[in-house]
């Protein structure tokens, strides 16, 4: 939470791994605006559709 909360308000969007946990959340940059931050499970079970304009 901490490297989502404080990553580059230039950065849209996080795809993140490696904790084997499915979530898809919003979570605020550094400026307060909302990103969308997405982690697929393990071994392919999950996936998110994101689409970025």
């Amino acid at each position: 939470m901490d490297i989502a909360k404080n990553v580059s308000p230039q950065v849209d969007a996080l795809v993140t791994g490696y904790t084997h946990q499915a979530y898809a959340c919003s979570v605020p940059d550094p400026n307060g605006v909302p990103r969308t931050v997405t982690s697929a499970a393990s071994f392919g079970r999950l996936y998110t559709d994101t689409t970025l304009t």
